[in-house]
C-alpha cells in the first residue's frame, strides 16, 4: 500500500489535529454571547471639559497687535526689519 512522504504525512497529522482541535473549540464555547451595552457618556460633560481646553489653549497664544502702514512708503522692508 502508498504511503506518503514523511513532510506530506506530517502536515496531514498536524492539519487533522487542528481541526480536532477546533471541533472541541466549538463544543466547549457558548454559541451565542449575551449582549453588554456600554455606558452612555455624559456629553455635557465632556463638552464643558472640551470648551474649557479651548480656552484655556486661546488665552495662552499671544494676541497678533495690528500695526499702521503707509502706502506712499517706496523701499520694501525686509524681513528683519518688518519684525522690530
Amino acid at each position: 500500500m502508498a504511503s506518503l512522504p514523511p513532510r506530506m504525512a506530517a502536515y496531514e497529522k498536524e492539519r487533522l489535529a487542528k481541526e480536532e482541535e477546533e471541533k472541541q473549540m466549538k463544543k466547549s464555547k457558548p454559541a451565542i454571547k449575551p449582549f453588554k451595552a456600554n455606558e452612555i457618556p455624559d456629553f455635557s460633560r465632556l463638552q464643558k471639559e472640551f470648551q474649557d481646553s479651548l480656552d484655556q489653549k486661546r488665552q495662552s497664544k499671544k494676541l497678533t497687535e495690528p500695526r499702521g502702514f503707509n502706502f506712499q512708503e517706496t523701499r520694501v522692508l525686509s524681513f528683519s526689519e518688518k519684525n522690530f
